[in-house]
C-alpha cells in the first residue's frame, strides 16, 4: 500500500492518477480546501490512503467501475452526479474502463474537527465512507468550483465554500456522540450558542421540539430538561417569547395588519395569536398598538 497521499503538497495525485488536473484550486498555505478537475480514460488507480478527507465527484461517467473503500470491494455503477466520500486513512483503489470526467476535493482534517468542536462540541464523531451515491449538495460545491476556473479565487471565497462543505459532511456523514456527565444539568457554551442561533433563525417558522432534540441528537426528555435549567424555561416558552417579541416590533414599527403579523411572527392563526399576546402581555395586539 502507498503510504498516506498528503494534498497538501503540490502533484500529491500524479503519484496515482494518468494525467495533470484541468483545473486545480487551492487554499494559500493550505489552510483548509483543495479541489482539482481532471478527465481521464481508463485506468487502475492502486490503493492508497490519504491524509486529508476526500470527495470524489462523478461529472460524466455512466458505467461500472471496481472500487475498494475501507474493508469493502464492490462492482458499482457510477453515474454522472455521484459522490464518493473517503475520509482521511481509509484505504482507497478504484479500477474502471472509458472517458471520465471528475472533481476531487480534499478537506484537512483539522479544520473539519476544529469546526464540528465549535459547532456542536461533540464528544465524538465518526465520519462514514460511502461508495458511489448521488449528494446533489456536493455536487453543486464541486460545479461551483469548477465554474472558477477562468478566475481568481479568493481566499475569503475559499473559506466560505470550506465552511459549507464542513457543514454538510458533519450534518449527512457522520455519526455523532455526545457525553453527559451524571451531574451534567446544562448545555455547554458551544451549545447554547448553537440552540439560540438555530431558533433565532427559524423561530418565525413551524418549530417544535422534536426538531431542536433533533438538532442535538438528544431524546425529546432529555432536551427538555437541559433547555429549562440552562435557559430558565421550557424550550416552547422560549420560542413564544422570540415570537412575541417580533410581533411587538412588528406592531410598533409597521402597519401591518394583525393577521400579517401573526404570520410575520410564526403565529399559526390570527386567534392563536390574539390569545396569546393577551395572555402574556394583558392586553390584545390592537389594543397594544394604540397605547404607543
Amino acid at each position: 500500500m502507498f503510504n498516506d497521499l498528503d494534498h497538501s503538497k503540490e502533484d500529491s495525485l500524479q503519484i496515482i492518477l494518468p494525467s495533470e488536473p484541468i483545473t486545480s484550486i487551492n487554499s494559500a498555505n493550505w489552510k483548509n480546501i483543495k479541489f482539482e478537475y481532471h478527465e481521464s480514460y481508463g485506468f487502475d488507480i492502486p490503493e492508497h490512503t490519504s491524509k486529508q478527507h476526500g470527495f470524489l465527484i462523478i461529472n460524466k461517467f455512466d458505467k461500472q467501475a471496481q472500487r475498494r473503500l475501507g474493508d469493502e470491494i464492490r462492482d458499482e455503477f457510477v453515474k454522472s452526479g455521484d459522490v464518493i466520500f473517503c475520509p482521511a486513512g481509509v484505504p482507497h483503489s478504484v479500477k474502471w474502463e472509458g472517458e471520465a470526467h471528475y472533481a476531487m476535493i480534499f478537506m484537512e482534517p483539522k479544520y473539519f474537527d476544529d469546526f464540528a468542536f465549535e459547532s456542536i462540541n461533540p464528544c465524538k464523531i465518526e465520519m462514514l465512507e460511502h461508495f458511489a451515491q448521488p449528494d446533489p449538495i456536493i455536487y453543486a460545491i464541486g460545479q461551483m468550483l469548477k465554474s472558477q476556473e477562468q478566475h481568481t479565487v479568493s481566499q475569503l471565497y475559499l473559506d466560505h465554500v470550506a465552511l459549507f462543505l464542513a457543514a454538510h459532511v458533519l450534518e449527512k456523514k457522520c455519526t455523532i456522540e455526545h457525553q453527559f456527565l451524571e451531574n451534567s444539568n446544562s448545555f455547554s457554551y458551544q451549545q447554547i450558542r448553537q440552540i439560540t442561533n438555530y431558533i433565532e433563525l427559524r423561530f418565525d417558522k413551524h418549530l417544535c421540539l422534536k426538531e431542536l432534540s433533533e438538532l442535538m441528537r438528544m431524546s425529546q426528555d432529555y432536551f427538555s430538561k437541559l433547555f429549562k435549567n440552562s435557559f430558565g424555561v421550557p424550550p416552547c416558552q422560549y420560542v413564544i417569547t422570540k415570537r412575541l417579541d417580533k410581533a411587538k416590533y412588528l406592531l410598533k414599527k409597521t402597519n401591518f395588519g394583525v393577521g400579517e403579523v401573526a404570520t410575520m411572527a410564526g403565529f399559526n392563526s390570527h386567534s392563536h395569536f390574539t390569545s396569546t399576546f393577551k395572555q402574556h402581555l394583558l392586553v390584545s395586539p390592537h389594543q397594544y398598538r394604540q397605547m404607543l
